[in-house]
C-alpha cells in the first residue's frame, strides 16, 4: 500500500513538474518573440523625444536645417569611435511635406555594413507656434536588439527557474498532501476488499466523499450490498435446494418400507413413489432451465403463436384442479383481438400456468380466479388476478426472487419450492417484456406478464 501511495505521489508531482516546465517555456518563448518585437521602440524612445525636442528647438531658432549635420553627429554620436555604443543608433529626418532633409545612412555604409530596424517615429514641432514641421525617425542595429534581447531573456530565464524552484518546493508538499487525500479512500477501501477475500467480511465504507471518490466508494458498498445478497441466496438455495430433494426422498424411503413390510399395496405406494420422483425430475428440470438462461445458452424458439388460443387452452388445463379446490377461473378477453404474436409457446404456456397455478394455491375456497388477456400500446398483457391474503410491501419487492416462498410457503400453508415466479420473471425478461405484480394485504394479488407485439 505504501508502494501505491508512492507511486500516486510521483504520478502527481510528475504532473505538476511538467506544467511547470510547460509554463515556463511558454512563457519564455512568448516574451522573447514580444522583447524581439518591442525592443527597437523601447530602446529608441527616450532617444528619439530627446533628440526630436532639441531638433525642434535648433529648427525654430534657426529656420533652416542646416544645422543637423552638427546637431544630429552630436545626439547619434557619429563623432564617437565605433566602439562608441551609441553607433546602433542611425536617424532619418523629413520636413512637413515629406521630403528627407537627413539621413545619418550614408554615413553608416561608410563605417560598417549592419541590418537595420526601425524604431520610435517623434514629430517634430516649431517651439513657438507648436505647428509640425517634420518627424523624426530613429533606427537600431538589428545585432543590438537581438543582444539586448537575449539579455532581458537571460535575466527573465533566471527569474523564472527561481520562480519554478519556488513553485516547485511549493509542489512537493501540495502533492504530498493530494496523494494523501487521494489515496485515503484507496487505502480504506483496499483494506475492505482484502478483508472480504481472506475473511469474508463485507462492511461498509464510510459514505464521507463526494465527486468520483464518493461514486467509487458507492460503487463498492454497492458490490458489497450485492455480495451480501448474493450471500443470502446462497444460503437459502442451499437449504431450499436440501429441503426440497429430502422431502420426497424421505416420502419415497418411507413408500418403499412400507412396500417392503407390506404395510401399503403395490399400486398405492408405486403411484406415491412416482409422483415424488416426478416432483424431483421437475425440480432438477427447473434448476437446470434456470442455469441455462442464466448462462445465456438457453434460445427461445419462437412462432407466430395465438394468445386468444393459448390463454383458452391453458385455463382449460387449469379448470379440473381448480375446481377440485374449490376455486373458479374465469377468463376476459379483449373485444378488439390481439395479433399474432412471435414467441416460445411453450415457455409462455409454462409461465402462465405458474401464475394460474400460485392463484389456485393462495386464493381460498369460493373465489374465483380472473385470467385477463389485454393490450397496452405495444405490448400484450397476460393478468393473473386472485383473491387471497395478498401480499406486503417488502414481499413484493421479492416476490420474484429465485427460492423467495413467502409467509405461506414459509409456514408450511401451502407449498411452493419459491422457483415458480423466478421462471415467469425469466421467461418474460427473454421474450423482451417483464413480469410485474400488484397486491394490497387482505384484497389479493395481481401479476401481469408483458410481451413485445
Amino acid at each position: 500500500m505504501l508502494k501505491k501511495a508512492d507511486t500516486l505521489f510521483a504520478r502527481i508531482l510528475f504532473s505538476f513538474i511538467l506544467i511547470i516546465i510547460l509554463t515556463m517555456s511558454v512563457s519564455i518563448v512568448t516574451e522573447y518573440f514580444s522583447a524581439v518585437n518591442e525592443m527597437p521602440g523601447l530602446l529608441t524612445d527616450v532617444r528619439s523625444k530627446s533628440a526630436a525636442l532639441q531638433i525642434a528647438d535648433n529648427y525654430s531658432r534657426d529656420k533652416s536645417w542646416d544645422f543637423l549635420n552638427s546637431e544630429v553627429f552630436r545626439q547619434s554620436g557619429f563623432q564617437r569611435s565605433e566602439g562608441d555604443d551609441d553607433l546602433h543608433l542611425r536617424y532619418i529626418v523629413k520636413d512637413s511635406s515629406g521630403r528627407t532633409v537627413y539621413n545619418s545612412f550614408s554615413i553608416l555604409t561608410e563605417k560598417i555594413d549592419i541590418p537595420l530596424r526601425e524604431g520610435n517615429s517623434s514629430v517634430l514641432r516649431d517651439s513657438g507656434t507648436g505647428e509640425p514641421i517634420g518627424t523624426l525617425t530613429v533606427y537600431i542595429s538589428s545585432l543590438y536588439v537581438d543582444r539586448e534581447a537575449e539579455e532581458y531573456i537571460l535575466s527573465v530565464f533566471k527569474t523564472r527557474v527561481f520562480q519554478s524552484l519556488l513553485v516547485l518546493f511549493i509542489a512537493v508538499i501540495v502533492a504530498a498532501i493530494l496523494s494523501a487525500w487521494i489515496s485515503r479512500p484507496v487505502r480504506e477501501l483496499t483494506r475492505a476488499a482484502e478483508k472480504l477475500a481472506q475473511k469474508g467480511e463485507s462492511s461498509h465504507l464510510p459514505a464521507s466523499y463526494s465527486g468520483e471518490l464518493g461514486r467509487m466508494t458507492e460503487a463498492f458498498n454497492s458490490m458489497i450490498d450485492a455480495l451480501n445478497k448474493q450471500k443470502s441466496l446462497r444460503k437459502n438455495l442451499i437449504r431450499n435446494v436440501s429441503h426440497d430433494i429430502a422431502t420426497p426422498l424421505n416420502v419415497i424411503r418411507l413408500e418403499a418400507r412400507g412396500l417392503l413390510d407390506g404395510l401399503s399395496s403395490p399400486e398405492t405406494g408405486s403411484t406415491l413413489i412416482i409422483r415424488e420422483v416426478d416432483k424431483l425430475k421437475n425440480f432438477v428440470n427447473d434448476l437446470n432451465w434456470l442455469a441455462e438462461t442464466d448462462s445465456g445458452e438457453y434460445r427461445l424458439q419462437k412462432e407466430l403463436c395465438s394468445l386468444e388460443e393459448l390463454a383458452e387452452s391453458e385455463v382449460s388445463r387449469w379448470d379440473n384442479q381448480a375446481a377440485a379446490s374449490g376455486i373458479g377461473l374465469k377468463l376476459i378477453l379483449p373485444d378488439a383481438g390481439i395479433p399474432p404474436v412471435s414467441l416460445d409457446r411453450i415457455r409462455i404456456t409454462e409461465a402462465l400456468g405458474n401464475l394460474i397455478e400460485n392463484a389456485i394455491k393462495y386464493s381460498g375456497t369460493g373465489k374465483t380466479v380472473e385470467i385477463t388477456l389485454s393490450r397496452e400500446n405495444s405490448y400484450a398483457l397476460l393478468t393473473v388476478r386472485d383473491r387471497g391474503p395478498g401480499l406486503e410491501r417488502d414481499e413484493q419487492s421479492r416476490v420474484f426472487d429465485r427460492f423467495y416462498r413467502g409467509r405461506l410457503a414459509e409456514s408450511g400453508t401451502v407449498d411452493g419450492r419459491g422457483l415458480g415466479l423466478s421462471i415467469v420473471r425469466q421467461i418474460a425478461e427473454l421474450h423482451g417484456g417483464k413480469a410485474e405484480v400488484f397486491s394490497r394485504p387482505g384484497k389479493g394479488s395481481s401479476f401481469t406478464l408483458s410481451i413485445p407485439l
